[in-house]
């Protein structure tokens, strides 16, 4: 039976997205990444509202550690030009460096820099370094 529960040990505040990702197969720092861009449209009280309720009804999770089933992302330092996010997100996608960092410029021009620039940044402070 597939069941919604606070994660205890992949948490940066309450551990939901840490349960979604691992019921979704997608690393927890994409669904944050994601979810923080898309509280700018949908306005900024709306997805921290759900989060609240979330953390406050969702049970706790096993206290036995889960290994994770999903592919993580990470930065990577070692290919890095700033922060090392395209380069780390080149490696989880298994695509080329350089035409990642192409295709995110031309994107950063089309919206104007603030979209792609606030992913950038939000990306680097949340992404562990590669180990």
């Amino acid at each position: 039976m597939i069941r919604l529960y606070k994660d205890r040990w992949n948490r940066k505040i309450f551990g939901i997205f840490g349960s979604l990702g691992q019921l979704l197969h997608i690393d927890p720092n994409i669904l944050r990444i994601l979810a923080i861009l898309l509280s700018i449209p949908l306005g900024v009280v709306i997805l921290p509202i759900a989060y609240y309720i979330l953390a406050r009804y969702l049970p706790e999770g096993p206290r036995g550690f889960i290994q994770p089933t999903y592919k993580r992302l990470y930065k990577n330092p070692r290919l890095k030009v700033i922060s090392g996010v395209i380069s780390g997100l080149s490696d989880y996608l298994q695509f080329d460096c350089n035409l990642l960092r192409i295709s995110a410029l031309v994107l950063c021009f089309a919206t104007a820099f603030f979209p792609l620039f606030l992913t950038y940044i939000i990306a680097a402070t949340l992404l562990p370094s590669k180990p």
